[in-house]
């Protein structure tokens, strides 16, 4: 019967760079190779199984049916970077960390549709898949398991194209998708060895246990054993979803409250993002941009009326006298790493209904040079 296991990324991210690119090239490798998932349970075989003799003896067989080309569920991704500076030489060298961004409760799917597991080999796959703590680069934890029912998974099918014949593979569709090289085992070769005398010798002697740095040492261009598919990937891979920030009458960010009440929203909260965020020492300084910003979209949204309640001053522009009721601008640093990285606007009298509307449409501020 067909046979298909789930993956989820419990730290929100999977790490890999496809077989022949450089990671600084900025490319992820989406989907998950089936080469670097066979490699993957191989090593978890060689590091915490090695000794069971009901798993050595069963990893051919079960080797054998995996190496036919899966078809992928795929959830909902981005893709994502950050930058380091790394002591490789003498002077510091820029690293480039490319990755997808998932939900840590979404699955990544695999199904092989001719693939016949008896009793024994899914009770060593399940081993197998309970060991396999991460996928991809060490950063890119896992867990895995047997998936017994793949119409439960949520996401887009992926589907290989037949290399001889180009037809669509079980679950492919040509309409809006894009062609992407995925790298496979080979059927007929992945148990070979096409490696030189000087390299190491694996046990068993196959083309799938062999050591990284030999395969680059001889030069290969793709590793022996594997072969190149091309899949059907969906077009929108890696399009999200983002959350409009447009504030309404009708469906505002905050809970409607009773407009009578008197006890109206005293408090609203915004994390700051930036490149290089500002000093603790400019926490004042940035206080002051905060309101003059919040100010100018009350403006906006109100013919270039001033708020009372976040300018601070009268409509006749004077500092108001009435026992500090006015709004407050609190940046903070929260991490304690001498940034600031939060700020807090209270305001002890109360935020109405149209300052409300314009915090929520305060998304950035600049300082002088557009920092």
């Amino acid at each position: 019967m067909p046979f298909s296991i789930a993956l989820s990324f419990p730290g929100g991210r999977f790490h890999a760079t496809p077989w022949g690119r450089h990671s600084n090239e900025g490319v992820v490798e989406w989907p998950p190779s089936p080469w670097r998932l066979l490699r993957a349970l191989a090593a978890t075989w060689k590091r915490v199984l090695p000794d069971d003799a009901q798993v050595s003896t069963r990893m051919e067989a079960l080797f054998t049916q995996l190496a036919l080309p899966p078809v992928f569920k795929l959830p909902r991704v981005a893709v994502g970077q950050t930058r380091h500076y790394m002591p490789l030489t003498k002077d510091r060298t820029l690293v480039f960390d490319n990755f997808v961004a998932m939900s840590p409760t979404d699955d990544f799917g695999l199904y092989w549709p001719d693939a016949d597991l008896n009793g024994a080999e899914l009770e060593v796959m399940a081993r197998l898949l309970k060991h396999l703590n991460y996928f991809g680069r060490a950063e890119s934890w896992c867990e895995a398991r047997i998936c017994h029912d793949w119409a439960s998974l949520s996401g887009a099918e992926c589907s290989w194209l037949d290399p001889m014949s180009g037809e669509l593979g079980i679950g492919a569709t040509r309409e809006d998708t894009e062609p992407v090289r995925v790298l496979c085992a080979d059927p007929q070769g992945w148990r070979d060895w096409g490696y030189g005398k000087d390299a190491a010798r694996p046990d068993p002697q196959w083309n799938l246990l062999a050591e990284t740095l030999d395969l680059h040492r001889e030069r290969w261009s793709d590793p022996p054993g594997s072969r190149w598919l091309t899949y059907l990937r969906p077009r929108q891979a890696f399009a999200t979803q983002r959350a409009s920030r447009a504030v309404s009458d009708e469906a505002l960010w905050f809970k409607q409250w009773d407009t009578t009440s008197a006890h109206p929203p005293t408090l609203a909260r915004y994390a700051l993002s930036s490149n290089v965020l500002p000093r603790l020492t400019e926490t004042v300084y940035v206080a002051e941009i905060a309101r003059r910003y919040a100010q100018g979209y009350f403006g906006r949204r109100n013919n270039r009326a001033s708020s009372p309640v976040l300018s601070g001053k009268t409509a006749q522009h004077e500092r108001r006298t009435d026992d500090h009721q006015h709004a407050f601008y609190l940046p903070t640093d929260e991490d304690g790493d001498g940034k600031l990285d939060h700020l807090t606007v209270y305001a002890p009298e109360g935020l109405g209904i149209d300052e409300l509307k314009s915090l929520s449409a305060f998304s950035e501020m600049y300082g002088p040079g557009g920092n």
